[in-house]
């Protein structure tokens, strides 16, 4: 016999030998007796060696006392259930943990009961019988982890689970399910049956629901059904089910499984989704717009319905699909195809904090139409420091490139006009100056020699007479100065504005001291600019400040700059691909009124008698001229009482005059 023994009371000898040793061989549990005083086994059949791996040396070395391997507190859960045992209770059960020889930790389920007592009642020894439960217990475990993942997936995504007998009236909803009904109270709970459940249902649903049902237990198929249903508080949910009918031994359909979701928010979004899909597609029929996808790391590309409108491409021809780049650029006109593709090899190659600028191309429709369109790019996916996918926007600005073509033209009969008025106001003011100068001169010379024969009324004259030469003269040199206010291509340099700033301080220092101003003036840019005209433009800016400055305050003068952005741009209706600098020239003067913030830039135009303030009021025209030379914009804003603020907007490179 391999059972192991520490006592010879217990040898097979003393007990029926065939009976017992069968019957604890054959036992799939270990069979053991203990002594009560220390837990020290005194018998334990062959299975111990099995479950533990402890063979009768080891016991015998160790002198049965197995208990001592127990970890400490496993030591106190056994003795805390077997002492129930001298408290009167017949049989205990419990579970413990024990390692087995290889130091694998095991579950053990005994079950004890007092074998043999001293005369006082007392235990002396146990009996008892233990089930290796580890596969159980660990099932359980994992079975009870499942079911915490199943609620916190119900919680998060909002799903529940559901079992239906029909013939039996039972269903069982799962706590994600009750969720979703808002079902709370215990008793709420008990009486939420499939009949109550179908009362939910939106009336326009309730048919469908039935049919698919009803088809489902007929022919054992699966379902997926959306529907709605209305909550007691008046809510209303959409909801996602999934059933399947499963079937008895007799192969009969009995019951039903199944899942719900709710899908209210994404119902939601869907339905945005589809409202500004709609709306996308009217914006590019109106817009004559399209949109496009590209995956830049395969080559391919994903065209709207705008951008095959755009191209011209029948309803037949049209895909949905993603297809090679080089489609695109068999539309492309030959003389721009090397400028679009030079792009791709640019966009590929960029780094995230590059910004892509916007690009015109000329291409050939399906029908052979010529087109120009404007396209715009941004990168939304990166393979680490490369572009992986991007999304864009064509616009075909054909329509507008005829306007800008027919504007050109205009522009060049305006200029040509305009060049006229100023060759003639050049010769005109010039040749006005010699007999100005006859009438000054000769006015100078009657008043030095007659000024003693004059009675006071022809002193009156003649001095009204000079007065009036001088300020003709005047206005001639200042008309002479804005007609010579011309462009010209190699006039144009690289221009430091902060240098242009400084010597114009150095030119009206006297004015800034009388007036006691102050002039601040953040770092300003270098830009491709006639420094001689840039240095008019800085000087009127500031004497018109100086000039309308208030008596009781003292002057004070800001200039600031800022590079602007593509909506900037926009807004000021200015050219998209050209980068511009904004300059402000902000004071406390007098300020102006809103209603004439064009008219100041008009040539004499004066808001003010000269006996209030000095000037001949071609200064902001010269200003307007000078900004025009430079293809830029200029523009005021103003009130009465609280100051002026001029601003003007210039390319940062010189542009090409049409």
């Amino acid at each position: 016999m391999n059972s192991f023994s520490t006592s010879p009371a217990y040898s097979s000898s003393n007990i029926a030998e065939g009976f017992f040793d069968a019957f604890s061989h054959a036992l799939p549990y270990i069979l053991f007796i203990l002594r009560a005083e220390d837990f020290k086994i005194l018998y334990a059949n062959e299975k111990i060696y099995d479950v533990l791996g402890y063979n009768a040396m080891d016991l015998q070395a160790m002198d049965g006392m197995l208990f001592k391997t127990v970890e400490p507190e496993e030591q106190m859960n056994i003795i805390q259930n077997i002492q129930k045992l001298g408290q009167g209770q017949p049989q205990v059960k419990f579970l413990f943990t024990i390692k087995t020889k290889q130091g694998k930790p095991i579950f053990l389920e005994p079950t004890v009961s007092v074998f043999k007592k001293d005369k006082n009642g007392q235990p002396l020894e146990y009996f008892g019988i233990a089930a290796d439960v580890t596969e159980r217990i660990e099932m359980e475990q994992k079975n009870r982890q499942l079911e915490q993942v199943v609620k916190l997936a119900e919680e998060s995504f909002q799903f529940g689970k559901w079992e239906w007998t029909p013939d039996e009236g039972y269903i069982f909803w799962s706590v994600g399910a009750y969720e979703i009904f808002e079902v709370k109270g215990e008793a709420d709970k008990k009486a939420f049956d499939f009949e109550k459940y179908r009362t939910l249902l939106h009336p326009e649903d309730q048919g469908k629901f039935e049919n698919h049902l009803e088809k489902s237990f007929k022919t054992g198929e699966p379902y997926i059904l959306e529907y709605r249903i209305n909550l007691p508080k008046g809510a209303q949910k959409n909801i996602r089910e999934y059933g399947k009918p499963i079937s008895n031994e007799a192969g009969n359909f009995t019951k039903v499984i199944g899942t719900i979701w709710d899908c209210t928010e994404q119902s939601l979004i869907y339905q945005d989704l589809k409202k500004y899909e709609t709306q996308l597609t009217e914006a590019e029929k109106v817009m004559k717009l399209g949109t496009w996808e590209w995956d830049m790391e395969n080559d391919l590309l994903k065209w709207s319905d705008g951008y095959w409108n755009i191209l011209e491409y029948p309803e037949n021809e049209r895909s949905k699909d993603w297809f090679p780049v080089q489609k695109a650029y068999q539309h492309v006109e030959d003389d721009d195809l090397g400028k679009a593709k030079n792009r791709k090899t640019f966009i590929k190659d960029m780094s995230k904090n590059g910004d892509v600028p916007l690009h015109e191309v000329k291409m050939r429709t399906r029908l052979g139409n010529t087109i120009y369109v404007v396209s715009h790019l941004k990168i939304i996916e990166w393979n680490g420091d490369k572009p992986k996918h991007a999304v864009g926007s064509t616009a075909d600005v054909t329509h507008m490139k005829t306007i800008q073509k027919n504007l050109e033209a205009k522009i060049v009969e305006v200029e040509k006009a305009y060049k006229d008025a100023e060759e003639f106001a050049y010769v005109a003011s010039h040749d006005l100056q010699e007999p100005l100068r006859k009438i000054t001169s000769f006015g100078d010379r009657l008043q030095t020699r007659c000024a003693g024969d004059f009675d006071e009324t022809c002193a009156f004259y003649l001095n009204r007479m000079l007065d009036g030469a001088a300020r003709m003269h005047v206005l001639i040199d200042n008309l002479l100065v804005l007609s010579r206010t011309k462009r010209s291509p190699e006039q144009f340099k690289n221009t430091d504005l902060n240098e242009i700033l400084e010597k114009v301080k150095e030119d009206v220092e006297e004015k800034i001291v009388k007036k006691n101003a102050s002039i601040f003036a953040q770092n300003l840019p270098t830009i491709r600019s006639i420094p001689l005209q840039m240095q008019q433009l800085v000087q009127n800016f500031l004497t018109n400040s100086l000039k309308f400055a208030k008596a009781e305050t003292p002057c004070a003068i800001k200039i600031s700059s800022e590079i602007l952005n593509q909506k900037q741009k926009f807004d000021f209706n200015l050219d998209l691909f050209t980068e511009y600098v904004l300059l402000r020239f902000e004071d406390n003067g007098i300020g102006f009124d809103p209603e004439f913030a064009e008219q100041i830039f008009l040539p004499f135009k004066r808001l003010h008698t000269r006996a209030d303030y000095e000037g001949t009021g071609i200064g902001l025209a010269i200003c307007k001229k000078v900004v025009q030379n430079h293809n830029g914009k200029l523009w005021a804003e103003g009130k009465l009482g609280e100051g002026a603020t001029f601003f003007v907007a210039l390319p940062m490179e010189a542009q090409e005059v049409i």
